[in-house]
């Protein structure tokens, strides 16, 4: 028997391996685009020369990880250039091997009587002008249709998996050895069944909007969409609240931007508790100068479909999504009174009601039970031993359970 050499020691070896899962790791963390002239921090992450030289000189710290970071203590990245450039190289190689595949197993050279393949360099300058530019809309017109059928997989095989762990607990809880005709797994399987059936019409949704828009560019010869990320705002007049920066990427929708509401709202303390039904996202051109008008002019794109990518409308680099309707929030919820509340260590506000001749009166009780009267402060920040507030004790109280 022959040894065989470990894969791992054998250089020779056409080792294939699929790009997209490796090539976020050459992308900046500042601008998202491919690294150029790279730089190490200290602490170890990569950024284009220019953005990291451009972030501390604004604040000495890694913009990942908040280390502290100078442009002194940066590191030329040798070897991450070399990278970079190795699957650049490789990257246009194996776009232009795909797509002369594809074009030349149906095209046929004018002056040819036979059905032979051409290669790219004996075509005419009109095909190949038409090679060139048919080819990178094919490119990217395919990989976003693999992105929404990937994304849309993965979705429903996260949902699949929920409700079988939710069968299972049942099954577990409810000690039966067979469950299949149970109510109560009948119904898991319906509405696994119901939110697989909207992850599958959201796909036939955005797939049937992305053929119109290929069929479209097709007939007219016009520039292909625009795929690549694009950075937004979304601003919350209720809450009077700003999200610089936000990255939409291809395939993010309304859900992705309702993620991104909560997670910003739960950062500064006011989780959302819902979303109403009148709340609705609005596009609008960038906020530059020379969109003011065109601003002024138009009402906004209103984001009506969840599941159709955001990008299918062609927002902008620095457009402006604005959340319209009240957006309810923590802060909304009906305030308790302390002695509802209480816990040992707690501390409280307590204040004198004029109007009601009481003092010891709690904060919450204050701005909802003894709205608009004759307030003072009286005691601040008070150590409290027991769940004391006279709003209650004098049977005022309107909020106390």
């Amino acid at each position: 028997m022959v040894d065989m050499m470990p894969i791992e020691e054998d250089p020779d070896i056409n080792l294939s391996i699929p790009l997209k899962p490796i090539y976020e790791e050459f992308l900046c963390p500042v601008c998202f685009e491919n690294l150029k002239e790279c730089r190490i921090t200290p602490c170890g992450h990569n950024f284009c020369k220019e953005c990291i030289e451009e972030s501390l000189n604004r604040k000495h710290q890694c913009p990942c990880c908040n280390a502290p970071a100078t442009i002194n203590t940066l590191v030329s990245n040798k070897l991450m250039d070399r990278l970079m450039s190795i699957v650049d190289r490789e990257k246009d190689k194996a776009s232009k091997d795909y797509f002369e595949r594809l074009i030349n197993s149906n095209v046929n050279h004018t002056n040819s009587h036979s059905e032979e393949n051409v290669n790219v360099a004996s075509l005419s300058p009109i095909e190949q002008l038409f090679h060139k530019h048919m080819k990178k809309s094919l490119i990217n017109y395919q990989d976003y249709y693999k992105t929404l059928e990937d994304n849309s997989k993965e979705k429903m095989k996260t949902i699949r998996e929920r409700f079988t762990k939710k069968m299972i607990r049942y099954q577990k809880k409810s000690n039966k050895e067979n469950v299949d005709n149970d109510p109560k797994i009948l119904d898991y399987k319906s509405k696994c069944d119901e939110e697989i059936k909207g992850i599958e019409d959201s796909f036939e949704k955005a797939t049937a909007l992305l053929l119109q828009s290929y069929e479209q560019y097709l007939l007219n010869i016009d520039p292909a969409p625009q795929f690549l990320p694009v950075t937004v705002s979304i601003q919350i007049p209720d809450r009077n609240v700003d999200i610089k920066n936000i990255r939409l990427d291809r395939t993010s929708n309304v859900n992705d931007l309702r993620n991104i509401v909560k997670d910003h709202m739960e950062s500064i303390g006011d989780p959302v508790h819902e979303f109403g039904n009148a709340n609705v996202f609005v596009l609008y051109p960038s906020f530059s100068s020379s969109n003011e008008k065109k601003r002024s002019r138009n009402d906004g794109i209103i984001i009506a479909d969840e599941g159709v990518p955001i990008l299918q409308h062609n927002p902008e680099p620095g457009a402006l999504l604005i959340l319209k309707g009240k957006l309810v929030c923590k802060s909304d919820a009906p305030k308790k009174c302390f002695k509802a509340t209480f816990k040992t260590g707690d501390k409280m506000d307590y204040f004198s009601c004029s109007d009601c001749k009481m003092n010891w009166i709690c904060k919450p009780c204050i701005t909802e039970c003894h709205r608009g009267h004759n307030i003072k402060e009286y005691i601040l920040d008070h150590g409290a031993t027991w769940a004391c507030c006279y709003c209650v004790k004098n049977k005022r109280c309107k909020i106390f359970n």
